[in-house]
Order: structure tokens, then sequence, then C-alpha cells
């Protein structure tokens, strides 16, 4: 037995040592696609209006010297929906198209032109606040603001706009982003004006407000 037994075992090592020159057996890929969708979204506003119109302002509301005047009662609020065909994380960066022209240099404040040549009218502010979110059961549930400039957010009741920041909408109660179909907050915009002395003098002709800011959106953090 011991004979034959070692006979078997010098047949499978032998076998074993002859694989090679088998045939090669079927191969297979597997591929993997599919399509990352981005939704398509769509900005209105209460008014139909994403303009902030103050009209006509009284020279008087023009300090003198370098004393800044703060216009909290011209103040305008409207509400912004953003209607996306799909669940999304919504975000957004702001570029202010009149950065040069803001005073002081201060990042939650955006320009609102020049007068006497070069000199600045004055500054706005954004304030984002009453956030609510749908989901897609057509429900608006309270939502979270917040303004960032990392990965981690703390969600807020208000923010101000800030060009160096990502901001947007979250939980209500945790610190995390909100996934949802329509995301809707009002954004009020408050100017404040120059003295005489920073605007380089006394003004003798109409000057016009021209602040001017866009929110590019984005779907994540």
């Amino acid at each position: 037995m011991n004979k034959i037994y070692g006979a078997a075992a010098a047949a499978v090592m032998a076998l074993a040592a002859s694989g090679p020159s088998l045939a090669a057996g079927p191969q297979a890929t597997v591929q993997v696609l599919g399509t990352l969708e981005v939704p398509g979204c769509e900005v209105t506003q209460d008014d139909g209006s994403s303009e902030y119109q103050f009209g006509s302002l009284e020279s008087s509301l023009i300090k003198p010297g370098t004393a800044t005047n703060t216009l909290t009662d011209r103040a305008i609020e409207k509400t912004w929906t953003i209607r996306c065909d799909g669940l999304t994380y919504l975000t957004y960066k702001v570029t202010d198209h009149e950065a040069s022209n803001s005073s002081p240099a201060v990042a939650t404040q955006f320009g609102l032109g020049k007068v006497n040549g070069d000199k600045n009218i004055g500054y706005y502010e954004v304030l984002m606040s009453g956030a609510t979110v749908d989901t897609g059961n057509g429900t608006d549930t309270p939502a979270r603001v917040f303004a960032t400039t990392g990965t981690g957010l703390s969600g807020q009741l208000s923010v101000s706009l800030d060009r160096g920041k990502t901001m947007g909408w979250s939980k209500d109660n945790l610190n995390e982003l909100i996934a949802a179909e329509t995301f809707r907050a009002k954004f009020k915009v408050t100017p404040t004006l120059n003295g005489t002395q920073t605007m380089g003098g006394p003004i003798t002709e109409n000057i016009v407000l021209d602040g001017a800011l866009t929110l590019d959106f984005a779907f994540g953090l």
C-alpha cells in the first residue's frame, strides 16, 4: 500500500507541475457605470425681482465728517425660494462686484459704488434668516443657516452674507447639511452711508447706489 500511495502522490505532483500547460480559463470584465445627476434649480423672490430698490434717498441722510448712517428703518427684506427637481444639499458663495468700493474692507460689507471721483458712498450688509425646507412632501419645515470657511458648520437662526465663506441650509437641530427639494430664506439688505468727509466732500449732484453681488449656488459643502 505504501508503494501505491507513493505512486499516487507522485502523479498528483506531476499533474500540479504541468498546470501551466493547460488551456487558460474564461475571463470576464466587471464594469461599473452610471450617471451622477446634478439637479436643476430655479431661484425666485417673493416680489419677482432680485433687485432691492431703495428709490430716492434725501441728502440729509448723509452725516458730516466721518460718521456713518446705517439706514435700519429703510432695510428691505425679501423671501428667496430655490426649487430643485430632486433632493439635494444646497450651499452658495458670494461674489461682490463692488468689493473695491466697500468701506471699511470687511467681508460682510458690500460696496455701494463711488462718489466725488474715487470716494466710497458706503456699504450694505445682507442678513439671511427664517430658513425653511421642503423635502418633497409639500410641507415647509424649519431649518438653520450657516456660514463656514471649512468642512464643519454650525447652524444658526441667522447669518450675515460673507464673501469669504460658504453659506447654506442645515438641519434644525444638528450641525450638518440638509437635503431638500425646496429651500427658502429671508434676505434683508441694510445700507450704510458714509459721512461727507469719507465721501470726499459735500454732495453737489445726484448719486446712484450701485451695489451688486452674485450668489453662486452649489450642491454640497
